[in-house]
């Protein structure tokens, strides 16, 4: 095994003296923080299990252990007391390598490394050997040339993607979000400090090539624009906009300008992965990053950031699931099937998983197709913790994807959505809401919601809200509350964390949900009935539900013998004309530009019909609604967008702020597209028969959705 020396002293203290292995213990003994223990383990996870098939693992209150056979574990001893460790991690050695070649213009010559890496001449080859695929994945070269030296070949943009991908894996979402955010001590940690000398550590030479100031230049560019001018993006994505931002204008500065993209290339299918108009956000965003003097105005920084956006991923907030496109539910119905079956399991009737699922996945195979950093901070304890679902959904993405290269730090993310699915079953569909308090910014509400729904998939993030806030919301829409901040509250009212859900506060919330479940189970009663189902509230819930079905409905529309014009924009103007004189449609101009930006990909072609599907959320819509435009010819657009060129339009619109009913529906309707007899019924175009079929469908829906949700 390839150990630092603070990883073998981890391993040691865990193999020789197990009942002392928390983490607290194994800071204290080796003068480190718990985070920095905590960030070692999830390292040594993977050799341990590679190497010699043993599972590192960790359960609240009984901290840290080494699981395998007697064999296993006295092999894995015998080889620590062989082995001479190395002052640097493999990971972070490899890391600073790539860091300066990236960095560098001309070639580097190796002893020139081996020097500045404190390392011999073997070992910088082994691990140039070792980064050259990983290189290869942003579209990268590395060449040697003997009396050269080393050094990469590509393009601006792979640079800048591999140096913000190199950033995030140092630094971790919550490490960087404190360098962010931490002005105190800015000066002693910038100084330019020499690379290497005498032991220094890699966060010297992250520094020196990267100071903290332009990421907090662009963080407070972010923070600062207009409200509505940036979506709620999810944590990871925020940030990854801001080191993009801050990769930039380093480089920049350095006089490495970026080059201008050819437009119409890469993967046109995952072009409009983003939900929000990527255009509008990049311009304001370069507009802010250049009233600072960070980023010039030009067409190729603005095509860098919308590039960026279009495969971040928006949070999920308590209006619902997020506006999925029906590719990616299809691609996340095919996953899930295929994974059921390889787990002999069902998950068919799992809304959670499969809205979640096609959620995350559009922007995520975004970000696969175009080589975008993915960093999956928990990835170690994933692989520890989920090593048989981990392989069966690797598996899975081969067949369901073949030819693609999904990077394990993804796969990650889909197997902690399939492990909340697999959780939920065990634990009979019990879900409890919760309320998360704490400070401004992302850089607490938003990862504190993210760890409890990666650590407790029977907890549902209600909303994120300050303490003055919570007094508005009405008591029974919530089950448990947990702040980052001491509240007025007796402590047996909330739970209090800090903001990264330490194994202590972990601990803590699971304690309180036993109590409650315990409380639940002396008095006779389930979670539902605990939180007022079959009162009034309930009754409220399900007519609002029944009043958005009902709505839906009435609004089905089709439109015989329509007009689709003589080109694509004459087609879509017609389309919206069409909604816009049956009441569908309160601002045509408005509605007529949100649906240009939602086109781009010229929509999907129904599987085996002739029906083109376009959907689109606006300002300019006034109602929710599902129409359809039978045409006497085919739709114009541009050669080659389908293999079949369309005759029927079946568009769905909705205004930009909506329910959460009414967004379950329209994603139940989403679904429903992928059915061959919902399709066969819409090439037909008669609207009795479209109606009959979904008032079916939808009355299918509202009798199996329970009253708190899907």
């Amino acid at each position: 095994m390839d150990l630092s020396k603070r990883q073998a002293a981890i391993l040691e203290l865990l193999l020789r003296q197990p009942e002392d292995a928390t983490l607290g213990r194994i800071a204290s003994v080796l003068g480190v923080s718990a985070r920095t223990v905590h960030r070692e383990i999830a390292r040594l996870a993977v050799p341990l299990r590679r190497d010699h098939r043993l599972v590192l693992s960790s359960r609240s209150g009984h901290g840290l252990t080494v699981a395998g056979s007697p064999e296993s574990l006295a092999s894995c001893l015998a080889e620590l007391g062989r082995s001479v460790s190395a002052e640097l991690d493999p990971e972070d050695r490899r890391r600073m390598l790539a860091l300066l070649l990236l960095d560098a213009s001309d070639a580097l010559k190796t002893f020139a490394l081996t020097r500045e890496m404190d390392m011999s001449t073997a070992a910088v080859r082994r691990d140039l050997d070792v980064l050259r695929p990983w290189f290869g994945l942003y579209g990268l070269e590395l060449t040697s040339r003997k009396g050269l030296g080393v050094r990469l070949e590509g393009a601006e943009s792979s640079r800048r993607q591999a140096l913000c991908s190199i950033i995030m894996e140092h630094y971790g979402e919550a490490g960087f979000l404190d360098l962010i955010r931490d002005e105190a001590g800015e000066a002693a940690r910038g100084q330019p400090v020499a690379v290497r000398q005498n032991g220094d550590d890699p966060n010297s030479l992250v520094l020196r090539l990267f100071p903290p100031e332009p990421f907090r230049e662009a963080e407070r560019v972010l923070s600062g624009l207009p409200k509505g001018s940036l979506p709620a993006l999810a944590p990871r994505d925020y940030l990854g906009l801001v080191i993009h931002l801050g990769v930039a204008s380093l480089r920049l500065r350095s006089g490495h300008r970026l080059e201008a993209v050819v437009s119409g290339g890469g993967d046109e299918r995952s072009r409009s992965a983003a939900e929000f108009d990527t255009a509008t956000v990049a311009r304001a965003v370069i507009d802010g990053m250049s009233d600072i003097g960070a980023l010039p105005d030009d067409a190729a920084e603005l095509g860098g950031v919308q590039r960026f956006l279009r495969g971040a991923k928006p949070e999920r907030t308590m209006d619902g699931a997020t506006d999925s496109e029906i590719g990616s539910i299809a691609e996340a119905l095919s996953l899930i099937e295929d994974c059921g079956r390889a787990l002999e399991c069902s998950f068919a009737g799992d809304r959670l998983l499969r809205d979640g699922l096609a959620a995350h996945w559009g922007p995520a195979l975004y970000r696969v197709r175009n080589r975008f950093p993915i960093r999956n901070p928990m990835l170690g304890q994933i692989m520890s913790e989920y090593s048989m679902l981990f392989g069966v959904i690797r598996a899975a993405c081969a067949r369901v994807f073949p030819g693609l290269y999904i990077p394990d730090d993804e796969i990650g993310y889909l197997v902690l959505h399939f492990g909340s699915a697999i959780a939920r079953r065990g634990a009979g569909g019990e879900r409890f809401r919760a309320l998360v308090i704490c400070s401004a910014g992302i850089g607490s509400a938003r990862m504190l919601s993210s760890r409890i729904q990666t650590e407790l998939p029977e907890v549902e993030i209600v909303a994120n809200l300050s303490w003055f806030d919570v007094k508005a919301v009405s008591r029974d829409s919530w089950d448990i509350l947990v702040s980052t901040i001491p509240l007025p509250l007796d402590e047996s009212e909330y739970v209090l964390v800090d903001p990264l859900l330490s194994a202590k506060g972990l601990a803590a919330v699971r304690r309180h949900l036993a109590e409650r479940r315990s409380r639940m189970i002396a008095t006779g009663r389930s979670t539902s009935e605990s939180r007022g189902d079959g009162t009034l509230e309930e009754l409220r819930l399900r007519g609002r539900q029944l009043q958005a079905v009902i709505g839906v409905l009435e609004r089905i529309t089709v439109y015989p013998e329509a007009s689709c014009g003589d080109d694509w924009d004459g087609f879509l103007s017609a389309a919206v004309e069409r909604c816009a004189l049956s009441g569908l449609v309160n601002d045509k101009a408005v509605a007529l530009d949100d649906l240009r930006e939602r086109s781009r990909d010229f929509g999907i072609l129904l599987p085996s019909s002739r029906v083109l599907f376009l959907h689109a959320r606006s300002e300019g819509v006034s109602v929710s609604s599902l129409s359809l435009h039978a045409f006497p010819g085919e739709v114009p657009a541009p050669a080659a967008c389908w293999e079949t060129a369309p005759t029927r339009l079946a568009l769905m619109l909705a205004p930009r702020s909506l329910d959460r009913e009414t967004q379950d529906i329209l994603s139940e309707i989403s679904v429903s597209l992928l059915d061959a007899k919902t399709v066969e019924i819409l090439q037909a175009a008669d609207e009795t028969s479209i109606k009959y079929h979904y008032s079916r469908y939808l009355d299918r829906y509202f009798r199996s959705t329970p009253a708190q949700g899907a």
